[in-house]
């Protein structure tokens, strides 16, 4: 091991370490060969460093780009075959699930090989050491680098709460005070409409013996988990086990729902906005990532939720949408799908559809 002086970009000097030793033997170098292979395996299926590169995500300019940058990449054509997309591009071929089968098994094969494990733990041993001599050598240069970096704690230190079902974003008191703002002061809004007949929200409340909203609380809404259990049930839209009973049941229907009200989700879309808004002014350095459910139940199913995201507003750059799809079969049978084919085709095909025709499909493509 030698040391010496490193000058940075800035004129500061640093003292940079040399380690040498053996090559390992012949254990190591098969365990590097293998590295190498994975490393190759993985060029396979990158995406284009320049495409990562000019893909801006949440801005009305890089949607378009986006847009543009697709238009020459088209696809020949697309099937389903045995619940898998297969599609062929005119510039550019996918990898043939044969090959990424056996690309898998030998990536596989790699992660268990106990040499090539033995090899990337003593390779991070070594890092950490390296770190630790370069921390001694230099903390006094790294301690007062760090107060002049502003804004480099932990407090402004960027957090995800990732995995987020939308429906629960807000928490129980902001859905509460919603809900109690809505009905003191929109209590004229039409929320069901049967037979010609139309149903105002102060109806719809008195209909479910609410007839004073300030007397709504947390617990009458269900929404209070039991002291005496250590996980409360997500599951706060079924009758069976929300706490509130049938009238909390149909009123978080009415503001925590997308579809199947007479609303088309417009209490759920302003409720969503009011929380991501506040998100960004009171937690800058919190991003989130919400989940948005898409069942398989039709192909107009994607189109409608990207316009109700975009009527309401809920772009934002500190969020990233994820897509919840569900994971019980049987629910097709609920929204009347013939069989699991077709609500693979639902979720997936309209994916396919604006990837191949983005002019046509703007909206979902810039999603």
């Amino acid at each position: 091991m030698n040391s010496e002086l490193y000058q940075d970009n800035e004129g500061r000097d640093f003292i940079r370490l040399r380690i040498s030793g053996d090559s390992g033997g012949p254990d190591m170098e098969d365990a590097c060969k293998k590295l190498i292979e994975a490393l190759e395996m993985r060029d396979r299926y990158c995406i284009d460093p320049e495409v990562l590169k000019d893909y801006r995500r949440f801005s009305t300019a890089g949607s378009a780009r986006h847009l543009n940058m697709h238009q020459n990449e088209t696809l020949d054509e697309y099937q389903m075959v045995d619940g898998i997309v297969q599609a062929h591009a005119a510039n550019r071929r996918p990898v043939p699930y044969a090959q990424y089968y056996r690309d898998f098994n030998q990536l596989q094969r790699i992660v268990e090989d106990g040499p090539c494990r033995s090899t990337c733990r003593s390779r991070l041993k070594i890092l950490e050491c390296k770190f630790q001599l370069y921390n001694i050598l230099n903390s006094r240069l790294e301690r007062k680098w760090s107060s002049l970096n502003c804004g480099g704690d932990i407090y402004t230190t960027y957090k995800v709460d990732n995995s987020v079902r939308l429906s629960t974003a807000s928490s129980s008191h902001d859905l509460l005070n919603f809900i109690k703002d809505k009905a003191l002061n929109h209590g004229d809004d039409v929320v069901t409409e049967s037979n010609g007949a139309s149903e105002t929200l102060t109806q719809y409340l008195a209909k479910r013996k609410i007839k004073n909203p300030e007397n709504l609380t947390v617990e009458s809404l269900g929404l209070q988990p039991d002291a005496n259990e250590h996980f409360h049930r997500f599951d706060i839209f079924s009758e069976k086990f929300s706490r509130g009973g049938p009238a909390s049941v149909g009123l978080l229907h009415l503001f925590l729902k997308r579809d199947r009200n007479h609303l088309k989700g417009r209490y759920y879309g302003e409720l969503c906005h009011m929380v991501l808004q506040k998100n960004l002014k009171k937690h800058p350095y919190i991003a989130t990532e919400y989940k948005v459910p898409i069942f398989g139940m039709n192909r107009n199913e994607w189109t409608e939720a990207v316009k109700w995201i975009g009527t309401y507003k809920l772009e934002s750059p500190m969020n990233r949408w994820l897509i919840q799809i569900p994971r019980i079969s049987e629910i097709r049978f609920i929204y009347q799908c013939k069989d699991q084919q077709e609500q693979l085709d639902n979720i997936f095909l309209p994916l396919w559809e604006a990837s191949s025709n983005p002019v046509q499909y703007p909206e979902l493509a810039a999603f």
